[in-house]
């Protein structure tokens, strides 16, 4: 469901941003509807528990294939919009995002 994913990014910029257009109503109502949008769509894997599932085949083979990669593709992958390894891109993007919530977090 590629909608799903590109609200889901428009809810996080929303509630997570620094927009000074944003209000602090517009991020409580963000943060509302990611919560919705969680309990409807089933959770991603996250990345520790996606790479506890590879046999070490598979992680060799996916480490292979980042040996390939130009910066554009690691950017990709990241953002969670790489098109060569989807799984991995989400799974990579989801801890990413958890990481800089949890890092902003202790700002505040």
């Amino acid at each position: 469901m590629p909608g799903a994913d590109a609200k889901r990014a428009l809810l996080e910029a929303i509630a997570y941003g620094v927009d000074p257009k944003v209000t602090p109503r517009d991020q409580l109502q963000a943060l509302d509807m990611l919560n919705r949008l969680d309990q409807e769509e089933p959770r991603r894997p996250d990345f520790y528990e996606e790479l506890s599932q590879m046999t070490p085949q598979q992680l060799e083979r996916d480490v292979d294939a980042w040996s390939d990669y130009e910066p554009e593709e690691i950017a990709a992958l990241v953002s969670g919009t790489s098109t060569r390894q989807p799984r991995l891109a989400a799974a990579i993007h989801a801890e990413v995002e958890r990481r800089m919530r949890e890092s902003t977090e202790g700002e505040s």
